[in-house]
């Protein structure tokens, strides 16, 4: 006979179902359920309170109280968070969760840290404990303070939730005071406590502690914190019997390297590891913005206008910045106390802050600028002489962005297009309108130029000109300049009574100077876009005579072209033949001996590189291995664009060196045409061994819907799985759904006789050979699959002997990150792998090889499932877990870290797919 209390739980977990269906929140009184079971309301009521009690079901307080099915429960949680996301993410209204609105680098290189700390703190039921790591300074404090906004934002916690810092190591030498701070004490404890003390942790129920320097805690702090993380409770220092209660969740800030400074099983605890990027990692662009916000929150503090010469800009840019954001913004702040100290007693109008007051490291960064070719820091060298920092413009508007919005307009175009006799009656046009800045030049100055032409003409036309600068990589006069913007304001005004140019005259202007034209027309539409008006199709004739006017006094520079290789005199043998062939001294060298450290090659590089520059880029030409990584490294360091083109040879030496003298080629074009030579150069050597050997390798085709980026990361999985290698007569290709390889060659040139399987997500039907989808190998048949189709082979000798060596542990977490979503492959990799192995002992498994990889999928995988509230089904589970029982046991204990690990119930469905395969069975 069913008992009462099951026939009252079984009814409250059908209403939550239908509640949560409905999409309402789940819960039932007393009342209602006596009414609908028609028994006595007490009874129901004593029988709910019994199920809560043992956790079977969720009894929310309230007026009315209310019971539900925790599970339930957990799902309505997670799906209206889902569309509280959802709805964050609409471009159709504005975001809902501000909390990183203002965080500078949120769409850029903090956008993925943003991402993942937002999905911890709403993973159900009250987020996930957080590990932060970044070098003293990086703002882990106003981090951890953003994700408690975000939480008590999207309704995680209660409105009235504390966020507690403590840190660490105030109390480094004395462990006891630190455990006593943050759990509390009872009278007694040690000496000098004399009365009961609460604890942080107390204060924070409910909430979120913030543990910074959470290194500094020792070993057995760190094993205290378990059993609140684990199951929410604890005990104060010197409690020995009482448990308290606490729903805390947990931000760790530690600069430190992780894996030595706290323990391991405290680390399985903290699911999330954010790193936080030191600022020479972050774009200039950011550190840009940094510098306006902290020079503003100076303005708004001292009420006066600042105003600052674009050579301290440059030097806050670029000086070395150890302490990262805390040190810019405490250089900042005394920067400005000095000059408002001499704004008092010097009765200036303006806080000025001149390049003199910069201490000597700060200062230094200004020498870098002459070198450096990132855009940002051409845009400031050629813009204005300083800037102005104020809350009251005269249209009222908050001007803290004013340096780089005004570069974002150029970035815009700058990103979109790359960089002869005319009718004499242009020349006098153009000669008189420059002639007219010459009668009175000091009439004509950049100051008195605002008086004859409107602000937001003048502006307009100044950006426009800037950029035209970047892109033509030299200054125009100011005798051009001024010419220019009278011309603009004059056909503005209406009083430009010049003629058009013809078409046949306009079509030879863009034949003798193809590249002004092409900066006359973008120049052209940014004024159209920031003035709001149409200009004449002829202007770009006219506007390319002011870009041409000082050009014959202009030296053609060139594409540095240096060649690397490996060899006592391989580089300098190349490069010497190319200059002998080209009758020039273009092509430098650098050999690389087999014992020279590849450091000390990549300092001779970086000086090389510095010096041959001349303003148009380097090209690199090397042979292998990690000089292919020179070229993005010195990049980013030298801010000097910088390409590598690699398996260098004389021929491609020689295009190269063609190319880079020339004066239309950009560096990424001719790089883009190398790298295209030497594919063709591979393919044709490749068709003439095939022809002469008459072999072919066999192939495993891996496609993803989502494009070949995501199709290589599931062929870096197979690899990993297979342990295919590169000498293995099978070849893992990669294709998009239309069939294609990356170069265009469908199916990657292979025969369809050739392919001997498809794996990934998109069955592109190739007659009778199999596909095999990621979750069949999720699953674990998928592998066994492709392990028979392999061992099928007279060419998988190979891989059959490789089956009976012992899996290698790193090549399966590298798989595993490739494959996983959200979780961290580091760190869940242990815990799957100890419970395999207790598996493998207790139920004696022999072939432990071809279990261990399947098993470590499924579960891994089967993690971020449950935690999505996804669960596999399986046919006559019930009659299989009877069959099995012993294995089943053995499985669930196994899984009991797991599951306290993430607050998950493993079901018997998923339990059976893991029996299956550790018995080596395969359901279909």
């Amino acid at each position: 006979m069913i008992k009462r209390q099951d026939i009252i739980l079984n009814k409250v977990k059908e209403l939550s179902l239908q509640a949560l269906e409905r999409h309402e929140e789940p819960g039932v009184t007393a009342q209602e359920a006596a009414e609908l079971l028609k028994m006595d309301r007490g009874n129901v009521s004593k029988e709910l309170n019994q199920l809560a009690a043992s956790e079977k079901l969720l009894k929310k307080d309230g007026r009315p109280v209310r019971f539900s099915d925790p599970d339930t429960y957990d799902q309505y949680i997670f799906l209206i968070n889902s569309e509280k996301i959802q709805q964050a993410s609409s471009e159709e209204r504005q975001d809902v969760n501000p909390s990183f609105q203002d965080i500078i680098g949120q769409e850029g290189s903090l956008k993925m840290q943003i991402k993942q700390v937002k999905a911890a703190m709403l993973y159900p039921p009250h987020g996930l404990h957080t590990l932060l790591n970044g070098p003293t300074g990086t703002g882990k404090t106003m981090f951890a303070q953003k994700m408690f906004e975000y939480a008590r934002h999207m309704n995680m916690l209660k409105p009235d939730a504390e966020f507690v810092i403590f840190n660490c190591a105030e109390y480094a030498e004395n462990s006891q005071l630190i455990v006593s701070q943050i759990f509390g004490h009872k009278k007694g404890a040690f000496t000098g406590a004399d009365r009961d003390k609460p604890g942080l942790i107390e204060r924070a129920d409910g909430g979120i502690l913030f543990l910074d320097e959470i290194h500094r805690l020792p070993p057995e702090g760190q094993e205290m914190l378990f059993s609140l993380m684990d199951y929410g409770k604890y005990r104060r220092l010197g409690e020995t019997e009482r448990n308290r209660e606490a729903n805390v969740l947990i931000i760790g800030a530690t600069t430190e390297d992780l894996g030595v400074v706290l323990l391991k099983t405290f680390m399985r605890r903290m699911p999330v590891v954010i790193q936080l990027p030191a600022l020479e990692e972050r774009p200039l662009l950011e550190r840009l913005e940094m510098i306006e916000m902290f020079l503003m929150q100076e303005q708004k503090k001292i009420s006066v206008s600042i105003k600052i010469e674009r050579e301290v800009i440059l030097s806050l840019l670029l000086y070395e910045c150890t302490g990262n954001i805390g040190q810019i913004k405490a250089d900042i702040q005394l920067l400005c106390a000095r000059a408002f100290w001499e704004y008092k007693v010097g009765e200036k109008h303006t806080v000025d802050l001149d390049r003199q007051m910069l201490p000597f490291y700060i200062e230094q960064g200004y020498h870098k600028a002459a070198e450096s070719r990132n855009s940002l820091i051409q845009f400031l060298l050629h813009g204005e002489e300083h800037y102005i920092f104020t809350i009251g413009t005269d249209q009222g508007e908050n001007r803290q962005n004013i340096i780089s919005k005004k570069y974002l307009i150029f970035q815009k175009f700058y990103s979109k297009k790359k960089g002869a006799e005319q009718e004499q009656e242009m020349k006098d046009y153009i000669s008189s309108m420059i002639e007219k800045e010459n009668e009175d030049r000091r009439i004509f100055s950049k100051d008195a130029l605002n008086k004859v032409i409107t602000g937001k003409v003048y502006y307009a036309i100044e950006e426009a000109l800037e950029f035209a600068e970047m892109k033509l990589k030299r200054e125009l006069s100011d005798n051009v300049k001024i010419g220019f913007a009278l011309h603009i304001n004059a056909l503005i005004e209406g009083m430009d009574k010049k003629g058009d140019i013809l078409e046949e005259r306009l079509q030879e202007i863009i034949n003798a100077h193809p590249k002004e034209v092409k900066v006359a027309k973008l120049i052209l539409k940014i004024l159209e876009e920031e003035l709001n008006i149409n200009i004449n199709k002829g202007e770009i004739g006219y506007t390319t005579i002011f870009l041409c006017a000082n050009e014959e006094d202009r030296e053609v520079r060139k594409i540095g072209t240096i060649v690397i290789a490996h060899g006592d005199n391989t580089a300098q043998s190349i490069a010497d033949a190319a200059n002998r062939l080209l009758d020039t001294s273009h092509c430098k060298f650098i050999n690389m001996p087999l014992s020279e450290d590849v450091e000390e090659v990549y300092r001779k590089a970086a000086q090389m590189v510095t010096r041959v520059n001349e303003g148009r880029g380097v090209l690199l030409m090397v042979d292998m291995g990690s000089l292919n990584m020179f070229a993005e490294r010195l990049e980013e360091e030298t801010g000097i664009p910088v390409k590598s083109v690699g398996m260098v040879s004389t021929l491609t030496v020689l295009e190269a060196v063609r190319k880079c003298t020339s004066e239309d080629s950009e560096i990424e074009e001719v790089a883009d045409y190398l790298d295209q030579m030497m594919v063709r150069m591979v393919e044709e050597n490749k068709r003439q061994k095939n022809t002469e050997t008459c072999e072919t390798r066999a192939a495993i085709l891996v496609t993803c819907i989502s494009g070949m980026g995501a199709a290589k990361k599931i062929a870096e999985m197979v690899k990993a799985i297979t342990g295919i290698e590169e000498e293995d007569p099978i070849e893992i290709c990669c294709i998009g759904i239309d069939g294609k390889d990356a170069e265009g060659i469908f199916l990657g040139g292979y025969q369809e006789k050739e392919v001997l399987a498809v794996v990934g997500t998109a069955d592109i039907q190739l007659g009778a050979v199999p596909y095999i989808s990621v979750d069949e190998i999720v699953i674990g048949s998928g592998i066994e699959r492709l392990e028979r189709i392999l061992s099928g082979k007279n060419a998988g000798k190979n891989y059959s002997e490789k089956k009976g060596r012992a899996v290698d542990e790193h090549v399966l977490t590298a798989a595993m990150r490739e494959l996983l979503e959200f979780l961290d492959a580091e760190k869940i990799m242990p815990m799957i792998l100890e419970g395999f192995y207790q598996c493998e002992k207790r139920l004696d498994i022999k072939d432990q090889e071809n279990r261990i990889v399947r098993y470590t999928i499924h579960v891994a995988c089967m993690i971020e499932r449950l935690l999505r509230k996804e669960i596999l089904p399986y046919h006559e589970v019930e009659e299989y877990e009877r069959n099995h029982s012993e294995e089943f046991k053995v499985v669930g204990e196994t899984l009991e870290t797991i599951e306290k690990m993430f607050r998950i119930e493993v079901p018997f469905t998923e339990k059976a797919y893991i029996v299956e395969l550790l018995n080596g069975e395969g359901k279909s």
